[in-house]
């Protein structure tokens, strides 16, 4: 994990307040929103839920935030913000696309693991299944997560072209492997996997992806080995 990364802290829904009532504290209700729907998804936290954790009535909730969708909408900017893989910081500041990929891996590796936080990615799991109805909320969750891939796709196309990997690598196809592993880490880490076996997941991804050198795995069996 590198400097400057995010660290886990907790999530506090806002405590109750006894007799005289106290301001409407947006920032911290969306807070404990974001806590419910990483807790439970989107599907599965009702209003009442909602009502309850952020000790406000349904009226209030709706003059507040609009919608349940709304609320999970600025929920989900919440957590790109302040509890999401540092991938645009990886971006600009890491000179090759495999230290990119290494420093996504190791931070969801210490990200993801229950404790300070419900565990998991909100962006991999909030929305996994969702009836018809809740299609558009399901949508944006998708289009965060595609948004990222392309944003990684085109940083290992700009590494190809520096030589970083293969002439044959195809960079859409590694960023989805990439997504894809990251995606099963935040299932392994809501099933309790903590941070050491998290790690080791992130190492043998790192060890996977293609060198300089290595070419594709077609090229690497075709080899003939050497006479002795």
């Amino acid at each position: 994990m590198q400097q400057g990364d995010k660290v886990k802290r907790p999530i506090s829904a806002p405590a109750r307040s006894r007799g005289r009532p106290r301001a409407f504290d947006r920032e911290a209700a969306l807070d404990s929103a974001l806590r419910q729907f990483w807790t439970r998804g989107f599907e599965g936290t009702s209003i009442a839920d909602l009502t309850d954790t952020l000790g406000i009535n349904p009226p209030s909730l709706y003059a507040a935030f609009g919608s349940k969708e709304e609320l999970f909408r600025e929920a989900l900017d919440l957590y790109v913000r302040d509890y999401g893989l540092p991938l645009e910081r990886a971006l600009v500041e890491e000179k090759t696309v495999r230290d990119v990929v290494k420093r996504l891996l190791r931070a969801a590796a210490h990200l993801f693991p229950a404790g300070a936080t419900p565990g998991g990615c909100v962006i991999s799991s909030g929305t996994l299944s969702c009836a018809p109805d809740n299609r558009s909320v399901a949508d944006v969750v998708a289009a965060t997560r595609g948004l990222m891939e392309t944003m990684l796709e085109k940083r290992i196309a700009a590494g190809k072209a520096k030589g970083e990997i293969p002439r044959d690598a195809v960079p859409a196809t590694l960023a989805r492997y990439i997504a894809t592993v990251i995606s099963g880490m935040s299932v392994q880490a809501r099933d309790g996997a903590d941070e050491a076996a998290l790690m080791a997941v992130a190492e043998v991804a790192l060890a996977a992806w293609p060198s300089r050198a290595s070419g594709s795995p077609a090229k690497r069996a075709r080899r003939k080995p050497r006479r002795t």
